[in-house]
Order: structure tokens, then sequence, then C-alpha cells
């Protein structure tokens, strides 16, 4: 695996963390009581994920350009 195949896993690892989110953000829209705090939890731990998995993304996708 080069470079930017490893750039083209991250971008599709992005996408999926992306479209888990839209699913949980609209599952916390019908959610109550404790159920909503788990939610907003695992919402709050992706975007995270997403973040890290992004600049990642970004360093691979400019390692031959620096």
């Amino acid at each position: 695996m080069n470079i930017e195949q490893l750039a083209l896993q991250y971008r599709q690892t992005a996408d999926d963390l992306q479209e888990r989110l839209e699913v949980l953000k609209r599952e916390l829209a019908c959610a109550r009581g404790l159920e909503v705090f788990k939610l907003q939890k695992r919402i709050e731990t992706m975007y995270a994920e997403l973040q890290d998995v992004r600049t990642i993304m970004g360093y691979l996708n400019n390692y031959y350009i620096s």
C-alpha cells in the first residue's frame, strides 16, 4: 500500500464516520432520558475521531507536496 492508497482509505473512513454521525444525530432527535446522554457522548467522541482522521488524511494528501 502506498501513501495515496492510504489517504484514500482515510477518506473512506472519514466518509463512513460522517454518515454514522448523521444517523446518530437523527437518533438523538428522538431519544429520551439516559439515551440522550449516551448518544451525545458517542457523537462527541466520533467528531473527535473524525477530526483526527481528516487531519491525518491531509498529511497524507500533502506528503509529496512538502
